[in-house]
C-alpha cells in the first residue's frame, strides 16, 4: 500500500503498481486500455535511450556496467510492453467474439443495439486502430519509429558492437511483436464487420420509423370527419420522397394460336432460347 487518504467519509487506497497488475490478471475487464497515447508514452523511454546512444551519452563498450545497465532497461521496457499488448489482445478477442454473437442476434432492442454500436466504434477508434498502427512494421511516429523499426535499429547497433547475444534478443522481440499483428488484425476485421452490419441495421430501422411516423400522421389527418379529407393526401406523403405513378396498361394485342406442327416447333424453339 503506497498511500491512504480519507475525504468526506471516503477512504481511498493507492496500491503499489505490482499489486494492481495482479488484480488485473484476475479479471480481464480491469486491464488498462492501450490507447494511442499509452502506446506513445511507452515508446518515449525507448526512443530517449536510442537518442542517448546516438549522441554517445551512454557507453557502447560491451562488458562495462553502464552498457549492461541500459541494455537491461531496454529489455525491461520492451518485454513489459509486449506483455501489456498480449493481455489486451486477449481482452479484445473476447470482446470481438461477443460482437460476433450480437450480429447473429437480430432480435436485440434497437436502443441496446445503438449503445453497443457506439461502444464498438469507440473501442475500435481508441484501442484497436492505434494497436494495428503500432504493430505495423512500417509505422513512423512524429517522435520516432514504430516498435518494429526501433527493434531493428537496436539489432543493427548490437551487430556493430559485435554483441551477438543482444542482437539475437532484439530479433526475438521483433518476431514476437510481428506475431501479434495477425490476432489484432483479425479482431479489427471482426469488429469492422460488426460496425458495418449494425450501422446498416440502425439506418434501416430509422428509415422505417421515419416512414411510419409520416404515414401515421397522414392517416390521422383523415380522421377529422370531413368528407374532403377522408382519403390520405399525396401532399402529406411528400416527405417520403418522389411519388412514382403506376402507368396504366393498354389493351393487350390479340395473339393467334395454331395447332400446326410448324407453329408449335417455332414456339418451342423460342422458349428454349
Amino acid at each position: 500500500l503506497n498511500d491512504r487518504k480519507s475525504a468526506n467519509g471516503v477512504t481511498k487506497l493507492w496500491f503499489n503498481t505490482s499489486v494492481m497488475e495482479i488484480f488485473r490478471l484476475c479479471k480481464i475487464s480491469l486491464y488498462r486500455p492501450l490507447t494511442g497515447i499509452a502506446l506513445n508514452n511507452a515508446m518515449q523511454s525507448i526512443w530517449a535511450m536510442a537518442k542517448k546512444i546516438d549522441t554517445k551519452q551512454l557507453s557502447i563498450t560491451p562488458g562495462t556496467d553502464e552498457y549492461y545497465d541500459w541494455i537491461d532497461e531496454i529489455n525491461h521496457w520492451v518485454s513489459e510492453l509486449l506483455g501489456r499488448i498480449n493481455a489486451n489482445i486477449s481482452k479484445l478477442e473476447r470482446v470481438g467474439e461477443q460482437f460476433a454473437k450480437d450480429i447473429e442476434n437480430s432480435h436485440t432492442n434497437i436502443d441496446v443495439t445503438k449503445a453497443k454500436y457506439q461502444h464498438a466504434a469507440r473501442l475500435y477508434q481508441r484501442e484497436i486502430e492505434p494497436l494495428c498502427i503500432f504493430l505495423d512494421k512500417d509505422t513512423q511516429y512524429q517522435d520516432g519509429p514504430g516498435i518494429i523499426r526501433t527493434l531493428e535499429k537496436f539489432k543493427r547497433l548490437f551487430n556493430s558492437f559485435n554483441d551477438i547475444e543482444s542482437e539475437s534478443g532484439m530479433l526475438q522481440y521483433q518476431l514476437q511483436y510481428l506475431d501479434l499483428f495477425v490476432p489484432v488484425k483479425r479482431v479489427a476485421d471482426n469488429i469492422n464487420i460488426y460496425l458495418k452490419k449494425t450501422k446498416t441495421s440502425i439506418e434501416e430501422h430509422n428509415a422505417i420509423e421515419y416512414a411510419y411516423t409520416i404515414l401515421r400522421t397522414a392517416y390521422e389527418n383523415t380522421l377529422s370527419g370531413d368528407q374532403r379529407t377522408k382519403y390520405i393526401s399525396i401532399s402529406d406523403l411528400q416527405s417520403l420522397g418522389p411519388i412514382h405513378g403506376i402507368a396504366s396498361l393498354g389493351r393487350l394485342p390479340s395473339f393467334k394460336l395454331e395447332k400446326s406442327p410448324a407453329f408449335l416447333n417455332n414456339a418451342f424453339d423460342e422458349l428454349a432460347e
